[in-house]
């Protein structure tokens, strides 16, 4: 037994970093030049990979604001276009509040949970057309929210914490 006490072996849990390990370790304080699609594909598989669909969304929801959906929605699509090259051509469907009861945040959430398990292998592309603009009309609309990509991904990555 030490002079300095029993208890300097003991970790105190609330201290514990969960990032720590190497082949999970997520950097914070990323800017968006570094941070691609893979790093957001494998941030959200790491916070909520092994959830299911109402707990995915939920937790997605309370680590997120809306406007923090659309970019990862489009990240996660841009990777799947950017691993099938017969979609690179296909536009994400435009979400929006209407008259019906499910929000466009909503609908964002499920879009977010079916391109993920698409990009797992878990969802057909039948299920992963639900995401996906029918319109062959070209719009060109410029995404304001890119820049958020580095808060978002530092909010999921701290979510934990």
């Amino acid at each position: 037994m030490s002079d300095t006490g029993d208890n300097d072996s003991l970790t105190d849990h609330n201290d514990i970093d969960l990032f720590s390990d190497p082949s999970q370790n997520i950097q914070n304080d990323v800017t968006d030049s570094q941070f691609n699609d893979e790093d957001m594909f494998n941030l959200i598989k790491t916070e909520f990979g092994q959830l299911d669909r109402k707990p995915f969304k939920h937790d997605l929801f309370q680590h997120t604001g809306l406007n923090d959906l659309k970019p990862i929605r489009t990240s996660l699509f841009d990777l799947v276009r950017k691993r099938d090259n017969t979609l690179t051509d296909t536009k994400l469907v435009e979400r929006t509040n209407r008259d019906n009861p499910q929000s466009a945040g909503d609908k964002m959430a499920e879009d977010i949970f079916v391109i993920f398990q698409y990009l797992e292998g878990a969802n057909s592309m039948s299920e992963l057309r639900q995401c996906m603009s029918r319109s062959r009309r070209l719009t060109t609309v410029p995404d304001e929210n890119d820049g958020l990509l580095t808060d978002i991904f530092n909010k999921l990555s701290n979510k934990a914490r």
